[in-house]
Order: C-alpha cells, then structure tokens, then sequence
C-alpha cells in the first residue's frame, strides 16, 4: 500500500499552485484508498446502487477535502503511510 499511495501523495504536493490539477490527484489518492478498503463494495463486481452509492459518495468527497486540508502536513521522511492517511480516513465519518 506505502509504494503504491507515497508516489500519489507527492503528485498531490506538488501541484500547490494548480487547483484543478491538484484536485484531481487528489481525487486519484483518494480512489486508490477507497479501492484499497472494503466500504460499501459492491458483490461480484455489482455496480454500486441506491443507498450504498449515496454512502460511497458522502465518503469520497469528506474524505477529499480531509486531504486536501492535510496533504501538505505529510513529510516523505516520515514513516507510517498507512497511519497517516487512516487518520485521516477516520475523520471522513461518512
């Protein structure tokens, strides 16, 4: 998980100046968190619906702007990815 969310939570910082191009890394770190958690996934690949979608959404976008507040506090040379970003995931109650 480390190797594959470092590289995004750099991609995030650098574009500090970008408002467009930094939400959109955004948006990608925090899909590849999700992706990576078993909140509202669908069985056998189902398509996410009703009620369920409205929950992944509600996640997704308090969780964005959790990241988008934070992002910058994260220093590469620190260790614990992991711990970092669940922090932040739990405070996206949803």
């Amino acid at each position: 998980m480390d190797e594959q969310l470092t590289p995004l939570i750099v991609k995030v910082q650098q574009y500090r100046c970008s408002p467009e191009q930094r939400r959109n890394a955004v948006t990608e770190l925090v899909d590849e968190i999700l992706r990576s958690r078993k909140i509202c996934r669908p069985l056998n690949r189902q398509p996410l619906t009703g009620i369920y979608w409205t929950i992944y959404q509600q996640v997704r976008e308090q969780l964005r702007q959790t990241l988008e507040q934070d992002i910058n506090q994260y220093h590469l040379s620190s260790p614990g990815v992991r711990d970092w970003i669940s922090i932040r995931r739990d405070r996206a109650p949803g």
